[in-house]
């Protein structure tokens, strides 16, 4: 059962965010609609409540998702449990009963895992908030192409500057990519030139970078995507920022 702050939380979401779907979906071309899937963000149920606390991760988009309901926002956050994206019954908890997806086998959620699992409650997926800079993604996978990653950019901001606001991490976590973050990063600082606090090297020679930002009490780790590159040293290295600042 949830408790109030989850109730109060996921309602606040809920009004926020559902008016950007509208618009977002309303402004996909017909073979977009045919051929995207739409993506909400994630919430374990024991994700902390109370203001400036958590690990939220960001990746890029997704991979092939759930559901391909890009026709009505009705169905994305008011549909039942099989057809609803916002809020459904296992957000996050998938990651351990899915009959088809292993994320073992995901280096981007190896790094999350072994990066979450000292500073949450629980199961290490249950403790984190999860969401993608691109909310709209080809349904049979791989990334969305230079023209609708620039058409759904606008509201892709501000929904991600709304989640950020009402689920308060102390972390956000950029899996991402530099060329990724950087139409991401200025616009969540109030479209201020984003100067680095911190910057860590990490790797092969030290051949990455984590930079580290803080926006109005949040810091933010923009980082490589795990996939190809040394998971414990990128591991080690985002530990260490935020045992450094928590």
């Amino acid at each position: 059962m949830k408790s109030k702050e989850q109730s109060s939380m996921e309602l606040s979401l809920y009004k926020a965010l559902k008016p950007l779907y509208k618009e977002l979906l309303e402004q996909l071309s017909k073979e977009d609609k045919e051929t995207t899937s739409p993506f909400c963000v994630e919430w374990g149920k024991n994700f902390p409540t109370v203001p400036f606390s958590g690990l939220f991760f960001i990746g890029r988009a997704t991979n092939g998702w759930r559901t391909d309901s890009t026709e009505s926002v009705e169905i994305l956050f008011d549909g039942d449990d099989d057809s609803r994206e916002f809020a459904h019954p296992n957000q996050m908890s998938w990651l351990e009963n899915h009959l088809s997806y292993n994320w073992q086998r995901s280096a981007f959620w190896r790094v999350i895992s072994q990066v979450s699992q000292d500073y949450v409650e629980g199961e290490w997926f249950n403790g984190i908030t999860w969401s993608n800079l691109y909310k709209i993604a080809p349904y049979d996978g791989g990334n969305p192409s230079n023209r609708l990653c620039y058409a759904e950019l606008p509201i892709c901001q501000k929904i991600l500057k709304s989640e950020i606001e009402i689920l308060s991490p102390k972390f956000v976590i950029l899996l991402t990519g530099k060329n990724w973050a950087k139409d991401f990063l200025p616009y969540l600082n109030g479209e201020k030139e984003c100067s680095p606090i911190d910057t860590i090297e990490w790797g092969k020679n030290n051949k990455y970078l984590i930079n580290v930002y803080n926006f109005n009490e949040v810091y933010f780790l923009q980082t490589e995507h795990p996939q190809g590159k040394n998971e414990e040293s990128h591991i080690n290295a985002i530990v260490s920022i935020i045992e450094k600042y928590k």
